[in-house]
């Protein structure tokens, strides 16, 4: 079966190139996740702009964090929960 690899940042061009440095000013880094999307700019944007909308939601980001904390647990996702701890450090909380 073919497996999607994850794009060093430092080797990808274009649109790629592009969203990857919009994504390493915000966070600081790209995550595998969004290097794996990236295969697919279309997708890697998609998500990006998904992401973007329900920021403006009515919840406020720390709500919204402890509730991907919460479900992340409950599905025993490691990936997830590091990327939470992630969050929480960059914000100055434990």
């Amino acid at each position: 079966m073919a497996r999607l690899t994850a794009l060093n940042p430092e080797e990808v061009t274009g649109k790629t190139k592009d969203l990857f440095n919009a994504v390493q000013a915000k966070l600081g880094v790209v995550p595998n996740m969004m290097r794996t999307m990236g295969n697919s700019p279309a997708v890697l944007e998609g998500y990006l702009n998904l992401s973007g909308a329900l920021s403006h939601g009515k919840l406020s980001a720390k709500t919204g964090e402890l509730i991907a904390l919460a479900v992340s647990e409950s599905n025993s996702c490691d990936y997830c929960l590091v990327s939470s701890h992630f969050y929480w450090r960059k914000i100055g909380k434990s």
